[in-house]
């Protein structure tokens, strides 16, 4: 779910082959699975395919978090849906075999998420794709295979009385638009709206145009603006999530602002989307960099450079009251820890939930879509059996 620059490492999100840090998973190929919904959670569900004229909420929840029951180290049982609008299945490898999916007898997580989604009226989605998918893509999607890809993914989605589809088209560059585009014209016809949701993802250096371009077709798009840190020039270090660029510029060129949401949203909305189709990022963690000890500093003295470090492992590990900071220009949140010995010196720079109400309030300001929280685990607490991220939207939510 990243669209990241990263030296060819593999700790990207919702690849088919899970992160660095859980248990390996791969999605297999298999039978289909059977609808299991009842007719009362349908019918107390149909009245949330509404369109709302609030912003959306969507959480992402990787299928290495839930085990194969439900039970896994975030159950199923224990995510708060009252925290969000819209929940996503992830991911899944694009194939042009169908139904994507195996089952050896249990429920699947996948289904038993779609069930628990709607018995709390929320909607839920699947992703199809993730980081390093593109030539996958590029196979599922050519002149021969396309009507099958669409077809197994739309039998999907009814059987598994999923919502929609997020597609994760990673990295997509100019050359892909065409079959990109393609394939999001045959999901919404096959799909239509308001009935079925079809999102994509995006970020920094994505052809912004071509977004613009099939926006008609689509209910969201959402940008990936976290890891934000990934894309400095390599002089200075800067926020992974920063909602502002605070009138700092790349010392590269001295004119090109510092990532942050608002200079990403600004370029999506220069190239033609609209504002209510968009919605930015949050990431319960950030990155570590060691020989540092804030933003906009020279990255000449850094020592190492950690990055994805889930939130809930910041509170238990890093975390003190003295060293947090929020910087009220950018609106982010970093802890540093800065001695006379640079050597010592660390910043660790991450969206907690102070970042996640500024952005929710930025959202509102803007008259965003919404936003997405990627990925929802990262900031389950195994020891409280609670997602304080989930509490705070659904404050929001309740306004």
């Amino acid at each position: 779910m990243k669209y990241i620059h990263r030296c060819g490492c593999l700790q990207h999100r919702g690849k088919p082959r899970i992160r660095v840090g859980h248990k390996e998973e791969e999605i297999l190929i298999g039978k289909r699975i059977p609808l299991v919904v009842v007719g009362l959670v349908v019918l107390i569900f149909a009245g949330s395919l509404e369109a709302s004229t609030k912003p959306w909420v969507m959480a992402y929840v990787g299928d290495w978090w839930l085990g194969y029951n439900g039970d896994g180290t975030m159950p199923i049982g224990k995510i708060n849906f009252k925290g969000m609008t819209d929940c996503d299945y992830m991911s899944i490898l694009p194939t042009t075999k169908a139904p994507f999916m195996d089952t050896t007898g249990n429920i699947h997580p996948a289904q038993l998420l779609v069930d628990s989604a709607h018995a709390a009226g929320v909607k839920c989605t699947f992703t199809i794709g993730a980081w390093y998918t593109e030539s996958a893509f590029q196979t599922a999607t050519n002149a021969t295979n396309l009507s099958t890809f669409v077809s197994g993914l739309v039998n999907f989605v009814k059987e598994c009385g999923f919502d929609g589809i997020d597609i994760d088209w990673e990295p997509l560059v100019a050359s892909d638009t065409t079959q990109w585009a393609n394939l999001i014209k045959g999901l919404r016809q096959a799909l239509p709206s308001p009935q079925y949701r079809i999102s994509v993802t995006g970020g920094w250096g994505s052809p912004y145009a071509a977004y613009a371009s099939v926006q008609s077709y689509l209910d969201q798009i959402d940008i990936m603006t976290y890891d934000l840190d990934t894309y400095a020039s390599g002089y200075n270090s800067w926020y992974a999530a920063s909602v502002y660029s605070n009138g700092f510029t790349d010392p590269y060129d001295n004119t090109t602002p510092v990532p942050s949401c608002n200079y990403l949203v600004g370029l999506y909305e220069t190239a033609g989307v609209s504002a209510s189709k968009l919605a930015i990022g949050c990431e319960p963690g950030g990155d570590l960099w060691t020989g540092i000890s804030g933003a906009n500093q020279s990255i000449a003295t850094v020592k190492t450079w950690t990055v994805d470090i889930a939130y809930d492992t910041i509170m238990a590990k890093y975390y003190k009251p003295s060293l947090y900071h929020w910087d009220s220009g950018a609106e982010a949140s970093y802890l540093s820890f800065d001695t006379t010995d640079t050597n010592l010196d660390w910043f660790l720079s991450y969206d907690d939930t102070t970042a996640l109400a500024a952005k929710l309030l930025y959202v509102k300001k803007t008259g965003l879509g919404g936003i997405i929280i990627y990925e929802l685990g990262m900031s389950y607490d195994t020891k409280t059996g609670t997602n304080p991220f989930l509490t705070v939207t659904q404050n929001f939510l309740r306004k």
